[in-house]
């Protein structure tokens, strides 16, 4: 269900419409897309058009199932203003409202289309798939030159962990997301998993805290991490000219953000070659731009590694936790999800086009391009 109605959304916007714009409404539509926040599309007399952001739960606060941050509006205004000054194509802020106690933005309306649709609309182009690679490099460069002071979770108040303050040493936050964040719920994964394979999983992240390195090369880093391909716009041509959802944003090591790229966008076709051909693009974009990243460092390899298993186990998390009336690819998920898991486990090497391949099926996304 909406949280609001059109007529209601029309009705608590209206008035910081006219404030801002000196303009009234003359078309509101829901808008459909993902996101922790239901987004309203309105189109004001002289045809500008303007989002009206709000969440989706009313007055309970959402957290997200990763870091545990809280998904509230004021910390997306935070967040979207953090990075207005920037090259970042995120949406420019107009405004955080307040009527009947429902907090809502006022946000651009970015330009632009999705790349699953313009890919489809192409018949799956490999010129247009790798514009949006090396549009991608680029634009990760650009976000990973923001620095922080901490690592954590970017509050309005500061940096902050699960522990309270943010910290200076990287292992030491994603400890804590992982201790205190993950793995309490792993007893929910009962009907799941044996007692033994329950043992392991709690036993791969222990050791793996254990063993690895610090990067003392690396800074407390921008990282917006939730970049599935439906978190971008693009124009006809592949590049990118919006990233509307930036609500995961954390202070942390650049690997966080290029480990879930590699289970996202540089895996959108799962041919093993194609998958290469992303990251050699990706990779050869980004460090034109002045970053510098080293994706066969060991200890990299490993935080990456490690990232993409607390990922991994959120997700079956999640899955799991879904009513029995969900759909089915749910379940399928959830199975696919446990496999991967256990497998990783065992073997110390995480499948990511295994990962990928339920997601893609489901899509109907075939598994190499299919045009020039």
């Amino acid at each position: 269900m909406p949280l609001l109605t059109i007529d209601q959304a029309k009705e608590h916007t209206s008035q910081a419409i006219e404030d801002l714009f000196s303009q009234k409404i003359i078309g509101i539509k829901e808008a459909k897309q993902a996101g922790r926040h239901k987004n309203y599309f309105i189109t004001l007399k002289s045809g500008i058009q303007v989002v009206a952001r709000f969440q989706k739960s009313g007055s309970k606060v959402r957290v997200d199932p990763i870091f545990g941050s809280n998904s509230t509006i004021q910390r997306e205004h935070h967040l979207l203003k953090l990075l207005e000054h920037t090259p970042i194509p995120s949406p420019q802020v107009y405004s955080l409202c307040e009527k009947n106690n429902k907090p809502f933005l006022l946000v651009e309306k970015l330009e632009g289309t999705s790349l699953d649709k313009l890919l489809k609309e192409n018949n799956y182009s490999a010129s247009l798939y790798l514009n949006f690679v090396k549009s991608l490099g680029e634009t990760i460069a650009t976000l990973q030159q923001k620095k922080f002071n901490l690592y954590g979770e970017v509050q309005k108040s500061g940096i902050t962990s699960p522990n309270g303050q943010g910290t200076n040493n990287y292992l030491d936050w994603l400890s804590q997301i992982i201790k205190i964040r993950t793995l309490p719920r792993i007893d929910e994964l009962k009907s799941r998993l044996s007692d033994n394979q329950l043992t392991q999983v709690v036993e791969y992240f222990n050791q793996e805290l254990v063993g690895i390195q610090e990067d003392s090369n690396s800074k407390p880093t921008c990282v917006l991490y939730d970049l599935h391909v439906n978190n971008f716009l693009v124009n006809q041509k592949g590049i990118i000219t919006g990233m509307p959802d930036i609500e995961f944003m954390q202070a942390a090591h650049p690997s966080l953000e290029i480990s879930y790229l590699y289970l996202q966008s540089l895996s959108y076709f799962t041919n093993e070659t194609w998958h290469q051909k992303a990251q050699e693009t990706f990779f050869e974009s980004f460090n034109k731009e002045g970053e510098h990243y080293d994706p066969n460092n060991q200890t990299i390899k490993r935080l990456e590694n490690l990232a993409n298993m607390n990922r991994l186990l959120t997700a079956v998390l999640s899955y799991n936790d879904r009513s029995p009336n969900h759909l089915d690819w749910h379940e399928l998920y959830t199975k696919t999800f446990c496999n991967s898991l256990i497998n990783t486990v065992e073997t110390g090497i995480l499948d990511r086009l295994g990962f990928v391949e339920p997601i893609r099926n489901k899509n109907g996304r075939p598994k190499e391009p299919q045009s020039a």
